[in-house]
């Protein structure tokens, strides 16, 4: 027993100093994109590096976690949520991110998954974004189903703050649909960046192409003249949402700017409504739409000059093609466009000077926004206590229970020695039984003994 209290000390003290690194590092966590293109100096860089190289980190051994993280994937011993959250907050050297998704991605077929903490998504961008691996996070946020990261509004926010900075408009974009189909739009710096996101891609679509991976594969294709088969994970069923099962690149930008265009009760928010549906080629509801805007009050303008443009090359370039939806709703359309153009309903402002300007809306939430992000850090802190200390409890039972099967196990094998003759022929029986056993696992014909019949003794009578 004194073993196994020892022992159960050592992974208390442990985990407690793994919650301590925790504490320490998401102390220091500053949400970057909220003073976007407004102060470089937000995102503590030199704070971030001392605290990568302090001493706390070198505390806990990456090489020798990861190598008991995969003894627990390989035995029954479950991994839990906390493991998977310790692990992923102390990444600091670029070798590990590889090792990083293939925990993630053999975590998600635990039925510990469920419980993953909310912390452990931001720590994972946080891990990519450090060492500059977009690719390989954005296919992990893309596959939802094999790795479970669903990022928050600040996640969100510090992805698209990211990218717009290295102009990468490209991925910018894929992070505001991310947020579409989600259809979760109620936080304001999210709304504003995705929309300014959408709108620096249509003006400069970099890099190209759309699918990086795609790309590749082509150049690949054109080396190698040998055919290259792939592997198909799963199939899926012959059914299209319209939603979640979207590939098209124009299809999911323009979904995305509908819908964000929505949260925005201005002249850039309804243009972007209509040039958004143009991009997804919904025609009804373009229709509906600009019978909505025709009943708006005329003192103000209703759409841009430019999205109107934008939308009228989209309508003419589908009336090109002649299997099309738009035909039957061109001249509605146009009829409808030219009503608001008489009316003075269209502006000729210009639209990125809109959109600058509203960027610069964000410094009226960040302050909120900040206090609101330091409370969610403490919620995590409590919500990674609560984790440890079942975790701890388990353990402690689990060592309890190995115990005392260990110590009734010695029990019964003294039993045993104790009471070995008077048993005598119960052992024998069983002796007797492993013989045969064995006899037809070699496949020998086993004689059945022979037990001579009883012979009753004659009854003699007396005269």
């Amino acid at each position: 027993m004194a073993v196994i209290v020892q022992l159960t000390r050592v992974r208390v003290l442990s985990l407690r100093q793994s919650s301590r690194i925790l504490l320490y590092r998401f102390q220091n966590f500053r949400h970057s994109s909220l003073r976007h293109l407004l102060s470089s100096s937000y995102y503590c860089e030199e704070a971030w590096k001392e605290r990568l190289n302090s001493s706390l980190y070198k505390e806990l051994n990456m090489e020798e976690y990861l190598a008991e993280l995969h003894k627990k994937f390989s035995s029954e011993r479950k991994v839990s949520a906390v493991d998977i959250d310790l692990f992923t907050n102390n990444v600091q050297e670029e070798d590990q991110l590889e090792d990083l998704e293939s925990v993630l991605h053999r975590f998600r077929r635990t039925p510990n998954t469920l419980y993953m903490l909310d912390s452990t998504p931001c720590a994972v961008i946080r891990a990519f974004l450090q060492f500059s691996h977009y690719d390989s996070l954005l296919k992990i946020l893309n596959d939802r189903i094999n790795y479970g990261i669903f990022p928050d509004y600040y996640c969100y926010n510090i992805l698209m703050d990211s990218f717009l900075k290295k102009q990468n408009y490209r991925d910018a974009t894929k992070i505001a649909s991310l947020m579409m189909l989600q259809e979760d739009f109620n936080h304001p710096i999210s709304c504003m960046l995705a929309l300014y996101s959408c709108h620096m891609y249509l003006r400069d679509p970099q890099p190209e192409p759309w699918d990086s991976e795609l790309g590749k594969k082509k150049e690949t294709k054109e080396e190698e003249e040998e055919e290259v088969f792939t592997r198909v994970p799963y199939i899926r069923n012959p059914f299209y949402d319209d939603h979640f099962d979207i590939k098209d690149p124009k299809h999911l930008v323009g979904k995305t700017l509908y819908l964000v265009g929505k949260e925005h009760n201005n002249v850039l928010g309804r243009t972007y409504q209509l040039v958004g549906l143009g991009m997804y080629e919904k025609w009804e509801k373009a229709e509906k739409l600009l019978s909505k805007f025709l009943n708006l009050s005329e003192s103000q303008p209703v759409l841009l000059q430019e999205g109107v443009s934008k939308f009228r090359e989209l309508l003419q370039a589908i009336l090109d093609d002649e299997n099309n939806g738009g035909r039957q709703f061109k001249s509605s359309i146009e009829s409808k466009l030219q009503t608001l153009e008489s009316k003075g309903c269209v502006s000729n402002e210009d639209s990125h000077k809109l959109m600058n300007q509203m960027v610069e809306d964000v410094t009226k939430y960040e302050d909120d926004d900040i206090q609101r992000q330091k409370m969610l850090f403490k919620e995590w802190d409590k919500q990674r206590e609560v984790f440890l200390t079942q975790q701890i409890e388990e353990y402690l039972q689990e060592k309890r229970a190995k115990a005392i099967e260990e110590k009734m196990k010695e029990l019964s094998e003294k039993e045993e020695l104790l009471f070995f003759f008077e048993n005598w022929d119960k052992h024998e029986m069983e002796l007797a039984e492993v013989e045969k056993l064995e006899k037809e696992k070699k496949g020998l014909k086993v004689e059945e003994e022979y037990v001579p019949p009883e012979i009753p003794r004659p009854k003699y009578h007396s005269n």
